[in-house]
C-alpha cells in the first residue's frame, strides 16, 4: 500500500510504483484527491483509491477507511510518502493495533531533532527513506543508533516524448519552482545579472518557471519585467501546467536551484532536504548550477558548476562559452551509478523487506 496524506510529492509515486510493480508485486494507492496525481499514468494493475481529505471529519474518514481496506485485502506492507504531520501521526498510533510494516518517506530530515510529532511517528516507523545519499549519511550518523535509513531518487515522470531542440545562441537557465525568497536568493541574482547586464543581455535567458508564493514577492517579477531586464527574464502570471513545465525543463542548458546563503533555513538543505530542481536535473539529464556550498557534497562535483556571490557574474559569463562542459556534465548524470534504475529498485524493495524478483 503506497499512501499520501498530504496534497503534496505524489509526482515520486511513480517512482515507487515503477519499483514494485517491475518486481512483481502487487500495488494498492490510497492518496488525497485533490494532490493532482495523475492516475492515467498509472499501469492497470494498480488498485488507485482518490478520497477526500480536506477537513476534520474527511481526515478521519480518510484515516480509517484506508486501515479498513489494508485490512481487508490483507496488505502486509504499507510505504507513507510523506512521513510527518499530525494525520500520520494519527495513523501510526491507531496502527499499532494491527501487524502490518511501514516505512516512511522523510522529506525533511531535521524534523527528527525535535518535533514531538515525529517522535511519535518514529516510534512506529523504524525505517525511513530520504531523496538523496548526503541526507541518508547525515542522518545515520545523528539516528543510526535507532532507526534505519535508505535513499533513493525520484525518476519516473511522464516527460515529453517528441520534443524539437531549439536552435538558439543563447544559454538558457531554467529557475523551477515558486517565486519565493524563502527558498530562492532572487535578490543576489538581480544584483548579479545588473551588474553584468551588458554581457549576460546578449548570452542568457533565464527561464523563471513558477509564481509568486507571496505578495511582498512581486517586487522580484516586476523587476525582471522592468525595460532593462525583461529580455533576459522568462516570467509566468498565471499557472504553470505540467506539460510546459517539463517541456521548458527539456530544452534548458542547466538549472538553478537558487539556493545560497540568505533562504531561509538554508543549512538545511546542506544536511537534512532536497529542492525539487535536483529531481528535474536528474530527470532531464541538465547540469546544475550551485553554490560553492554545496562542493563539498559528492553527488554535485561531477554534475554541476559551482558559483558564489562574489563570482556569480564571472561564472555565467564563463558558461555561455563553454557549452562542451555542459554536455559532458549531463553524460555524468545519464551514467550515474545512483540514478540507475535497476540499482535503485533493488535497493528499495530490500529495504521495505520484500523478496528480490
Amino acid at each position: 500500500m503506497l499512501t499520501e496524506f498530504s496534497v503534496s510529492h505524489t509526482e515520486i509515486l511513480h517512482t515507487v510504483i515503477s519499483f514494485l510493480n517491475s518486481s512483481g508485486y502487487e500495488v494498492h494507492v490510497w492518496v488525497n484527491r485533490d494532490s493532482g496525481f495523475d492516475a492515467e499514468l498509472v499501469p492497470d494493475t494498480v488498485k488507485i483509491n482518490l478520497r477526500k481529505n480536506n477537513g476534520i471529519l474527511s481526515n478521519i474518514s480518510f484515516t480509517l477507511q484506508l486501515l479498513i481496506y489494508i485490512l481487508r485485502n490483507g496488505i502486509s506492507k504499507v510505504y507513507i510518502n510523506t512521513a510527518h504531520g499530525l494525520l500520520v501521526r494519527n495513523f501510526c498510533l491507531l496502527s499499532y493495533l494491527f501487524s502490518f510494516d511501514i516505512t516512511g518517506l522523510l522529506h525533511h530530515g531535521e524534523k527528527l531533532l525535535g518535533s514531538k510529532t515525529q517522535d511519535i511517528i518514529s516510534g512506529r516507523i523504524r525505517k525511513y527513506f530520504v531523496l538523496s545519499d548526503y541526507i541518508r549519511i547525515n542522518l545515520e550518523k545523528e539516528h543510526g543508533n535507532k532507526l534505519k535509513f535508505s535513499a533513493f531518487y525520484p525518476t519516473i515522470l511522464n516527460k515529453p516524448t517528441a520534443l524539437i531542440k531549439q536552435t538558439r545562441k543563447k544559454l538558457l537557465i531554467c529557475i523551477p519552482g515558486e517565486v519565493s525568497d524563502k527558498r530562492k536568493n532572487y535578490k543576489v541574482l538581480l544584483e548579479c545579472v545588473r551588474g553584468n547586464k551588458g554581457i549576460i543581455k546578449n548570452n542568457i535567458i533565464f527561464d523563471v518557471l513558477g509564481k509568486i508564493k507571496y505578495e511582498w514577492n512581486k517586487r522580484y517579477l516586476e523587476e525582471m519585467n522592468s525595460p532593462e531586464l525583461k529580455n533576459i527574464f522568462i516570467t509566468y502570471n498565471e499557472y504553470i501546467s505540467n506539460n510546459v513545465f517539463y517541456k521548458r525543463i527539456s530544452e534548458c542548458d542547466i538549472i538553478l536551484p537558487l539556493i545560497m546563503p540568505g533562504v531561509k533555513n538554508f543549512d538545511n538543505y546542506l544536511r537534512y532536504q532536497i529542492s525539487g530542481a535536483y529531481n528535474m536535473a536528474y530527470i532531464f539529464k541538465k547540469p546544475l548550477l550551485m553554490h560553492d556550498n554545496f562542493k563539498a557534497i559528492d553527488e554535485f562535483r561531477d554534475i554541476s558548476v559551482f558559483y558564489n556571490e562574489e563570482n556569480f557574474g564571472e561564472v555565467l559569463q564563463n558558461l555561455a562559452a563553454k557549452k562542451d562542459l555542459l554536455d559532458t556534465l549531463s553524460l555524468n548524470i545519464e551514467s550515474s551509478k545512483r540514478l540507475d534504475f535497476e540499482y535503485q529498485r533493488k535497493k528499495f524493495v530490500e529495504f521495505v523487506n520484500l523478496n528480490l524478483r
